[in-house]
């Protein structure tokens, strides 16, 4: 069993290598199907680039209201400090984790937009084995993720939206080629009784690369198997089948209710957030859908006047 230190090394900073692919990410998302609001948030760091990302992005009201991308800051910038897990800092999005394993705040501050956020752990972390694709292109070397609860305040523009809901923290490191896996479908959920899944494959053809977990408050397993059958082809349906480690197969469907399109480093991703449902219990997530695009930039180019208007409205 890992002792309190063990975790607070978890949640820190970690020894990059000399891979120009190499990052570290710090990651969580949230979903309130009662008011409708949904969203995530990612503090990064390359060190080969010498550059920091960070992002916020919500759908209030089922739709798209807040992008703050604060991208492509310098790690010598006062703006910038990445010292975790007492402080990541990225321009005005400030994360802290208050408890390692146990609960992060989550900080903006604009001009127009204040978000203030606590996730609360209800699963344990899951730690996930390196991914790699045949030819040898790592999607996240070393990667642990996590259920909780997210509650709060989301102000834009005055306006107020509260949030008492749930979500899911991914913290990996090492090597990731966004482009070059390929492909990617990354599905989180969580349950009102408190059980929380993640389903992930990755690349093209074969052999499948299919991972994931199931968790609740007494511990994780391993998913040994899942299937997607989309359907809606943007993403925004689909019914999942998943087999955890000495459990019975699940059966859980998903209907989406609000949509963003994000281009990353030659890939476009898409997140489809919305209602889950497993055996007549609901739960809330999230269903991404990474691709390497046919035309490269051109195919985003009709969403780049959308998000530079959100962005411009976050500042």
């Amino acid at each position: 069993m890992l002792k309190d230190d063990d975790y607070g090394f978890l949640e820190g900073r970690h020894e990059p290598t000399d891979d120009p692919f190499w990052q570290e990410s710090w990651y969580f998302n949230f979903a309130d199907s009662e008011t409708d609001t949904y969203g995530l948030t990612r503090i990064a760091y390359c060190p080969y680039k010498g550059k920091a990302d960070g992002l916020l992005l919500a759908s209030i009201n089922g739709r798209p209201a807040i992008l703050y991308p604060a991208v492509g800051k310098s790690l010598q910038s006062r703006e910038v400090f990445i010292n975790p897990p007492e402080c990541l800092k990225t321009r005005g999005l400030e994360f802290a984790c208050r408890s390692p394993m146990g609960r992060w705040d989550l900080r903006l501050k604009t001009r127009n937009v204040e978000m203030n956020l606590a996730f609360k752990a209800i699963t344990p972390m899951h730690m996930f084995p390196e991914v790699i694709t045949t030819d040898g292109k790592s999607a996240a070397a070393r990667h642990y993720e996590q259920g909780g609860a997210v509650n709060g305040v989301i102000r834009r523009k005055g306006k107020k939206s509260e949030i008492n809901g749930m979500g899911q923290r991914d913290h990996s490191w090492g090597p990731r080629h966004w482009s070059g896996v390929g492909s990617w479908t990354w599905i989180s959920a969580q349950f009102s009784s408190g059980w929380a899944f993640n389903y992930w494959n990755l690349g093209e053809g074969s052999p499948a690369k299919t991972c994931g977990f199931l968790g609740d408050a007494k511990g994780s397993v391993d998913l040994i198997q899942g299937e997607a059958e989309w359907k809606k082809k943007d993403g925004s349906g689909l019914n999942l089948t998943i087999t955890p480690e000495g459990q019975s197969v699940r059966e859980i469907a998903f209907q989406g209710r609000t949509r963003w399109s994000l281009f990353k480093d030659g890939a476009i991703i898409n997140e489809n957030f919305g209602v889950f449902s497993c055996n007549g219990e609901q739960g809330v997530g999230v269903v991404e859908r990474l691709y390497k695009p046919r035309f490269g930039l051109a195919s985003y180019l009709p969403e780049v006047p959308k998000m530079v208007a959100l962005g411009l409205q976050s500042l």
